[in-house]
């Protein structure tokens, strides 16, 4: 076997690998969706339509149509991540926020999928997210500011029993001496213990022991007034990936939803995957060779 020829079939190996590896976007998704009664019907529908219902979903129409863009390359990107999430159903996915929230598409929404056809986060994040709002560092302007900050409600507060702070740690603690945060942790000071906890778990455990009182984000400091617990905090949502106001402000501004993209994925840029050609010319290339 000649040197030419192992060379050739080496590189072959490789480039099949290529497009082997290439993430793959399926022509159509199988929806479990839930009407506001909450029944719901098993959908089968094209791709795009489904996008296009998220982005409609999970904004709403008044954004701009550069954040519409900016979310439909992120719930893209999530879609090949997580494609048969509900596989025992059988289904792709859900209309809930335990997927993406879907609702009938508009006229904009479908726009803003037409012209980000095919795009997704390249290189895969490990995992996709995007929430209401932030603080991360990602969406701070140049001004020192946070583009989310133009969010309604921004700003929140709450007041609870310390009880609940008891009952969210899932611990027993008869006589608490202290209860701070610092940049990352909440941290409980009981007679006979101490206990820490991130900011990130508690916001997640508070879902199920604040009832209708609501933690709104994981950006929060607290102080102890005798028995109660006055929280002061920011944005809405755990935070990571695309913040949906963010990247509206950063539209406002200016930005489009490439910039965006890349703002809020650093390391990562928009990729058009479903018309790539340089895999299959390099494989029109090599058959072409004489071996």
């Amino acid at each position: 076997m000649t040197k030419k020829l192992l060379f050739l079939i080496f590189l072959q190996i490789i480039i099949f690998s290529l497009v082997l590896a290439e993430p793959k976007l399926p022509k159509q998704i199988t929806l479990i969706y839930y009407n506001p009664q909450r029944n719901h019907q098993t959908i089968v529908m094209n791709t795009d339509k489904y996008l296009a219902g998220v982005v409609i979903g999970e904004l709403g129409n008044s954004f701009s149509l550069e954040a519409m863009k900016a979310q439909a390359v992120v719930s893209r990107t999530w879609l090949i991540k997580n494609l048969k999430r509900h596989k025992s159903s059988p289904a792709d996915f859900c209309s809930l926020a335990h997927c993406q929230v879907w609702r009938n598409p508009t006229a904009k929404s479908l726009q803003a999928v037409k012209d980000t056809q095919g795009e997704i986060i390249y290189p895969l994040p490990k995992e996709v997210f995007f929430t209401s709002s932030t603080t991360k560092k990602t969406d701070l302007a140049p001004n020192g500011k946070y583009y989310s900050a133009i969010a309604p409600d921004y700003y929140w507060k709450l007041t609870a029993p310390i009880d609940t702070i008891i009952k969210t740690f899932a611990i027993n603690c008869s006589s608490i001496k202290n209860i701070y945060t610092d940049q990352k942790n909440i941290y409980l000071i009981c007679s006979d213990k101490s206990y820490q906890m991130t900011k990130e778990e508690f916001f997640e455990k508070a879902i199920f022991s604040f009832g209708n009182q609501i933690i709104r984000s994981p950006f929060f400091n607290i102080t102890r007034i005798e028995n109660m617990v006055h929280f002061k905090g920011q944005g809405l949502g755990h935070g990571r990936g695309l913040p949906q106001w963010g990247a509206q402000a950063r539209s406002e501004k200016g930005q489009d939803y490439q910039q965006i993209i890349k703002a809020y994925f650093p390391g990562h840029y928009v990729k058009k995957i479903d018309e790539s050609k340089f895999p299959q010319e390099l494989i029109e290339i090599i058959s072409s060779l004489s071996l």
